[in-house]
């Protein structure tokens, strides 16, 4: 068996090139409580608190348009028991090429902060 070792990837058409460590376009590891903070990234550029629960990732390097598909989990504090997933509003603005936001909602349906949220972006990177 062959071994192939390169140290990025770049598809046809993009601009931009990933690192092998991170196939994926972009990935997130944010702090969403009190004053929200990034632990760990690639291909994010800044995170946005927009109220309760609510927050907008920022893009390095922008998809190549809002066709992207972005999925993630959320850890809360044992006694709240957080849902792992993340909501939209449905507004056309959630998702665009350089950006997306998401809502943390509690497993009753409340919208709350989270301490550890994960997201994960696959597309095509413009």
């Amino acid at each position: 068996m062959s071994t192939i070792k390169i140290t990025n990837i770049q598809a046809t058409g993009e601009t931009a090139t990933r690192a092998v460590s991170g196939v994926a376009a972009a990935w997130h590891l944010l702090d969403g409580t009190g004053t929200i903070s990034t632990l760990s990234s690639f291909n994010v550029s800044s995170a946005t608190d927009n109220g309760t629960g609510n927050y907008v990732t920022s893009l390095s390097n922008n998809m190549s348009n809002a066709n992207y598909i972005i999925s993630g989990t959320a850890i809360g504090n044992s006694s709240n028991n957080y849902y792992s997933h993340i909501t939209s509003d449905g507004a056309t603005s959630d998702v665009v090429a350089g950006s997306y936001e998401y809502h943390m909602k509690h497993h009753a349906g409340t919208t709350d902060d989270i301490n550890r949220i994960r997201t994960v972006v696959h597309g095509d990177l413009a």
